[in-house]
């Protein structure tokens, strides 16, 4: 973190802030600019406290996801020098995955090849793809790249609350409160996955529920491959959630009938993949050995005992109890070593009370919640999976970040009469 290399990056915080606050795309209706900004401004400020994280309290680079993407995308942008054709075909996917191109550029890299692949994808790839395409006019400073991510993920939250919450005077609650979580600050921010992943979610559903032109057609494409590039389970399940959602709004039937499609969906989904050769179980117990080696490997602090899985669905029905505990509800505050876990058990604490809270309203007053079954078939599988494979709480709290914001997001017209908010 260099004095000169943080004050040149801070050119670009007025010049993306005036982006974020003209653009209509990402206006909230009766939500002033003050909050945006304000909103803004912690995200960014989030961005930087996440490098000096990286920098001072993980030194390890090579370690260090913001830095080795980075470091790796700086590689990868050298290749547009020495051969245009050969960085146009890795940057496409078009052939670049060969013998040459693994000893000539991939190899030289940290993170292109993981050390314990699984074969299903590799979601490092897009992160190390859009750091080379950042360098082109970041001039290889780090601060300009995080500044970069964290606006993407600033976007994405915009549009996952515009595109999840109808209630209008919700809108200013929502973004004031997703601003203030620890997750959001830290985690889905700079040049981490999480972001890139918040941005192509926020597009993908807001194009899907608030565009209703043609026009939507090219975001739904950008969010699609940005999505099936960095957490493909993610966009399954969503597109499972709003087949089974469009469906029971086409046959006039309430939200909880919509799981009896989602069910159905999901065993199909499961039978497609089977027949031309994705064994799901076998794919999620080989994820699962994956971070359980990986995690052995770098000897990772907040570990906690999982044990190797058949993959059957059997296994994975047997520990999907455990693997939501582990999720949404560890580390128990008794248990807490570190400032991250107790961040952890902070946003547990929250969570559960937003439950509880949306649940008494619901059972007293028949309170709508127009998104909350499309959002918790979005949420419980892959809540599930991460709890199936993740063995690092640390891991855990970063990989839920998103979901978390989710759930939070459709339940939050819940709290308005807590707060008696008011918007303008």
């Amino acid at each position: 973190m260099q004095p000169m290399d943080i004050l040149y990056s801070l050119i670009w915080v007025p010049i993306l802030l005036l982006a974020v606050l003209k653009i209509k795309l990402f206006r909230m209706e009766g939500v002033k600019n003050a909050l945006i900004t304000g909103s803004f401004l912690a995200k960014i400020s989030g961005a930087f406290l996440l490098q000096w994280l990286y920098t001072y309290y993980y030194p390890d680079r090579s370690t260090a996801d913001i830095y080795r993407f980075f470091d790796d995308g700086i590689l990868l942008n050298n290749v547009s020098a020495e051969s245009p054709l050969d960085y146009f075909m890795i940057l496409f996917n078009l052939g670049g995955d060969g013998e040459r191109f693994r000893l000539e550029y991939f190899e030289k890299m940290n993170s292109w090849i993981k050390p314990f692949e699984s074969g299903f994808y590799n979601d490092n790839h897009l992160m190390i793809k859009l750091n080379s395409l950042f360098s082109f006019f970041s001039s290889n400073i780090f601060e300009v790249h995080n500044l970069l991510f964290g606006t993407m993920a600033f976007i994405g939250t915009v549009l996952l609350i515009k595109a999840l919450t109808t209630n209008f005077k919700a809108l200013g609650l929502a973004m004031a409160f997703i601003t203030m979580l620890p997750t959001s600050i830290l985690l889905v921010n700079g040049g981490l996955k999480e972001s890139v992943m918040s941005f192509g979610a926020g597009i993908f559903l807001y194009s899907i529920f608030r565009m209703k032109t043609l026009s939507h057609l090219p975001w739904l494409v950008l969010s699609a491959t940005c999505l099936i590039s960095i957490k493909p389970y993610f966009l399954a399940a969503s597109i499972l959630a709003l087949v089974a959602h469009f469906i029971t709004k086409q046959i006039n039937w309430n939200g909880w009938k919509s799981w009896l499609f989602w069910f159905m969906g999901a065993g199909c989904g499961i039978v497609v993949f089977h027949m031309i050769g994705i064994d799901l179980a076998e794919s999620v117990a080989d994820k699962r050995q994956e971070f359980i080696n990986h995690a052995l490997d770098i000897q990772a602090g907040s570990r906690i005992e999982l044990a190797p899985i058949m993959a059957s669905w059997f296994d994975i029905l047997i520990e999907t109890p455990a693997a939501l505990m582990n999720t949404l509800f560890m580390p128990l505050p008794w248990q807490v070593s570190s400032v991250a876990e107790m961040m952890m058990v902070f946003e547990n604490i929250v969570f559960l009370f937003i439950l509880i809270w949306s649940i008494y309203k619901y059972a007293i007053s028949d309170f709508e919640f127009e998104y909350l079954h499309l959002v918790l078939q979005i949420c419980l599988p892959v809540v599930v999976l991460i709890g199936l494979i993740s063995p690092v709480l640390g891991a855990t709290m970063r990989y839920r970040a998103p979901f978390l914001m989710l759930l939070i997001i459709v339940m939050i017209p819940s709290l308005l009469p807590v707060f008696k908010t008011s918007t303008k």
